[in-house]
């Protein structure tokens, strides 16, 4: 999959983006590119949750070992990270546009949700019910929140980058108030005048560096509860879904120290970087939604960026928390791709109607798996349709089903699956749906499928 971005590392000229000098990266983000799978395994969260025994850890763990054999997805991640910044850093710097927010939203609403935006979505809701569990993770996670807080944070070297970066700016400063004060006892006229005004701006700004920093309220564990399909998703329901999941590792885990509205941005660039690695819409709109949290939080940050004019004030602020976006995004990307590898493709798909006294079932053989859904929902409104609406079903699944090696020979197991009750399809977890399986095969005395079934 890296292979596929590689255009995008004839972007990197000498350690500048573009080859500007104002779009820096930082050699922090240069060594993951060099060593991506060392910088992985050494990362103090991977360490944390490998050395953790509870159950609980164990689908992190799986996600994690993945990501540590996959340096296509690291290299990846971090070649969309540093394009996603650059487009956030223009869009913080639009003179067009003056509420990005409602740009970033419009995009979002405007976007098409085809087939590859609804994969996704339902590979998303997987990974943060499944690989992820992150609904009991997050819970246990607050039961240890003591044990996590002690996790060595990655954010004292993005600290370093902002003190160096506030130490030059300072230092520059300093030399341009002592060269004007210099000019002001020899110049005369116009040129006079300009370095009174120069030195003027440069006095209040060294002012202002001393104003303290707003602080926002200390922030307590985030508890997450399981994500359910709806049946109409949209481009926003995804890229608040996958949001969601970056935040809980940036804000919840990694940034705790950091003002939630500010880490809210860093979650929008991750959530962007993981649309564009599965070639998804969305991306557009999630980087004028960064900009917008981060043009109207410029209270909350350090002094360098909340005084001075930069064109580059966003990628710099973004770029010193670059590793902390690349670390969330190889987690999110890796557990969707092990959903998409569980998932696969089944061999057989049936559809099941459950009545007590008068169950129903189809078989079909669909060949193309972007027609799945459509597929289980003709059959299911056949089936419906066979006594001219007379049953009454309390429950309707489409299954897809693969025969796997059991303890009694060949076992059914369902590897995709959609409630077909309502009046349009909602992917479900595979877990629920065996239960569901299971339960109509017994009580309805039904033998495994083996065959086509039809109509019954």
């Amino acid at each position: 999959m890296s292979e596929a971005f590689e255009y995008l590392r004839e972007r990197i000229k000498d350690s500048f983006w573009l080859g500007k000098e104002i779009l820096t990266i930082t050699e922090d983000i240069n060594n993951v590119l060099n060593t991506p799978q060392e910088w992985f395994r050494n990362l103090p969260l991977v360490q944390f949750v490998e050395s953790m025994g509870e159950p609980v850890f164990e689908p992190i763990k799986k996600v994690i070992e993945i990501a540590k054999e996959a340096r296509d997805i690291i290299t990846a991640a971090v070649l969309l990270t540093l394009e996603s910044i650059y487009g956030v850093n223009l869009a913080f710097n639009s003179k067009t546009h003056e509420d990005l927010a409602q740009v970033g939203n419009t995009m979002l609403n405007n976007n098409s949700f085809g087939t590859t935006e609804y994969n996704l979505y339902i590979r998303a809701i997987d990974a943060h019910n499944v690989n992820l569990k992150l609904p009991e993770l997050s819970q246990k996670l607050a039961e240890i929140e003591e044990l996590v807080d002690s996790i060595p944070e990655m954010a004292e070297d993005a600290q370093n980058v902002m003190r160096q970066k506030e130490g030059d700016a300072y230092a520059f400063l300093h030399q341009t108030k002592n060269e004007m004060e210099a000019l002001l006892e020899t110049a005369e006229g116009a040129a006079r005048t300009q370095a009174r005004r120069i030195l003027n701006q440069v006095i209040k700004l060294l002012e202002k560096f001393a104003e303290p920093i707003e602080e926002e309220p200390e922030k307590g564990a985030i508890i997450l509860a399981p994500v359910a399909a709806v049946a109409v998703p949209t481009v926003v329901t995804i890229t608040t879904l996958v949001t969601q999941i970056a935040n809980f590792f940036l804000t919840g885990i990694l940034l705790k120290s950091m003002a939630t509205s500010v880490a809210t941005a860093l979650a929008q660039v991750s959530a962007s970087v993981v649309l564009k690695y599965f070639s998804a819409t969305g991306a557009n709109g999630l980087r004028f939604l960064a900009a917008d949290a981060l043009r109207n939080n410029v209270h909350l940050l350090p002094q360098i960026w909340r005084y001075t004019a930069m064109q580059g004030f966003a990628w710099g602020f973004l770029m010193a928390y670059a590793p902390f976006i690349v670390l969330s995004s190889i987690i999110i990307i890796a557990a969707i791709r092990l959903s998409q590898d569980e998932q696969g493709f089944a061999e057989h798909f049936y559809v099941f109607a459950d009545n007590d006294n008068a169950p129903a079932f189809a078989y079909s053989n669909i060949l193309n798996p972007n027609q799945i859904r459509d597929e289980l929902h003709k059959i299911k409104n056949d089936l419906v349709q066979i006594n001219d609406n007379a049953v009454q079903y309390q429950t309707i699944m489409g299954l897809g089903i693969d025969f796997v090696e059991g303890a009694n020979g060949k076992e059914p197991k369902v590897v995709e699956s959609y409630d077909l009750s309502g009046p349009s399809p909602v992917k479900i977890p595979n877990s629920v749906a065996q239960e569901f399986y299971d339960q109509f095969s017994a009580k309805h005395n039904i033998g495994t499928p083996s065959g086509q079934w039809k109509p019954v």
